[in-house]
């Protein structure tokens, strides 16, 4: 169904506020079983906090994929999707069907090492490695109120 979609489904204007909001159903929630390694995803959300000043509150959207299949025992799996810091509880959604499966986490940093020609280490620069961990929609499902 794609990006369009999944925009379209979610996004609402809120008329007691007058903008643009994110809304999402309990039943648009996917299980942990449905999580697919190599499967499509849809980050929304608002890196670095671009999106609120620059485009009048409209979160970014960007693709990834299911990296790792979700750890049971923690209900957290990696995704292979550039984020950053404004980040952390965006939605992330499954693109082929729409369902809510995850928010974001953390990301992973990496970092790189710059040399001089003696192969001397000179500096060290943090780098995105573009891994971003994720909590499961089953697992936020189970700490909202009934």
């Amino acid at each position: 169904l794609g990006t369009p979609f999944v925009l379209a489904k979610y996004n609402k204007v809120d008329s007691s506020l007058g903008k643009m909001v994110h809304v999402v159903s309990t039943n648009s929630f996917a299980y942990n079983d449905s999580i697919i390694e190599g499967s499509s995803v849809l980050i929304i959300g608002y890196p670095l906090s671009i999106g609120k000043e620059y485009t009048g509150n409209k979160p970014v959207s960007r693709t990834g994929i299911v990296a790792q299949q979700v750890n049971k025992t923690t209900n957290t799996f990696l995704i292979d999707g550039s984020v950053s810091h404004g980040n952390s509880g965006s939605p992330i959604y499954d693109i082929l069907s729409g369902y809510l499966i995850d928010m974001v986490r953390a990301y992973e940093n990496d970092n790189i090492e710059v040399l001089d020609d003696n192969k001397k280490r000179i500096a060290t620069l943090p780098s995105n490695s573009s891994l971003t961990l994720c909590v499961t929609a089953e697992a936020i499902l189970k700490l909202l109120p009934k």
